[in-house]
């Protein structure tokens, strides 16, 4: 979020895709007194701001907001900061090694204290994927929540489809992620684009983008040719047993507002949208 270029596609979900309906999801359900948690480089930043805007116009309290440099596994005062405060949902903004850390260190709490357990106090991530789910301690993350705008779980004919030719072309084993999913659209579109043009001049191709949907395994995506940016749709996931996520809450897509001026706000009608 927070960029529209006309000489750039986007096909990432913008915050009100994937931050604002989640918590429309937790707040009614768990409360509005989350911990933030945070990698120490501009997601994390912008993610955790967001948050502090959202809670407090819905009445709620941030209970805590830590940062970790990257690559950063030394989580235990974070969590006894959470032990101590209590809150009733945590957003994870941590990547990589430290989010998997910290998510086996949560495990640990919560099976000292079932307050704790992730159908109690969940966590709840929006940059966790499947590939990444091996590389966490077995059992550490299940019931954990995600949100993206994919899955690899997702039960749709264009799903179907795409995971099968990645299965034909990588094997039966290759995960497929947000990333992967991604990356993949965004060449494709470019692709069809310049054949649907007859070129590759950019106003053209443009035009052809904005013109009709296109198939994807988000499902058929149009782009907005006001700011660029694909509709997604939105999708909550809770890690399973099997280090894959079973999706419990689903959206159809959602225009993206990079810049939350709130074109999209009577979608939210639990939260009020920061400009």
């Amino acid at each position: 979020g927070f960029e529209a270029n006309e000489n750039v596609i986007y096909v990432g979900g913008c915050p009100n895709q994937h931050l604002l309906p989640l918590f429309e999801h937790l707040i009614p359900r768990f409360g509005a007194r989350p911990y933030l948690v945070g990698a120490n480089y501009v997601w994390g930043w912008e993610m955790n701001r967001l948050a502090r805007e959202l809670i407090t116009n819905a009445g709620g309290e941030i209970l805590g907001e830590r940062y970790l440099p990257l690559e950063e596994t030394a989580v235990e005062r974070i969590v006894a900061e959470i032990a101590q405060r209590r809150p009733s949902f945590i957003l994870n903004n941590l990547i990589g090694p430290s989010s998997y850390a910290f998510l086996e260190a949560i495990k640990a709490l919560g099976d000292r204290d079932p307050a704790f357990r992730a159908e109690n106090c969940p966590v709840v991530s929006c940059d966790l994927m499947e590939c990444e789910l091996d590389d966490i301690a077995a059992g550490a993350a299940a019931g954990q929540l995600c949100a993206a705008s994919y899955f690899d779980s997702i039960a749709t004919p264009e799903n179907a489809a795409f995971k099968a030719r990645v299965t034909e072309r990588h094997g039966a084993e290759r995960r497929v992620s947000s990333v992967f999913a991604s990356a993949y659209t965004a060449v494709r579109l470019c692709v069809d684009a310049i054949v649907a043009a007859g070129g590759d001049e950019p106003d053209a191709v443009r035009r052809e983008l904005y013109n009709r949907s296109w198939p994807t395994p988000f499902g058929a995506l149009a782009i907005d040719r006001e700011t660029n940016h694909a509709a997604l749709p939105f999708h909550l996931g809770r890690i399973n047993a099997d280090n894959g996520f079973d999706v419990v809450a689903s959206r159809p897509p959602l225009a993206a507002d990079p810049y939350l001026t709130g074109r999209n706000r009577q979608a939210f009608p639990r939260l009020r949208v920061v400009s």
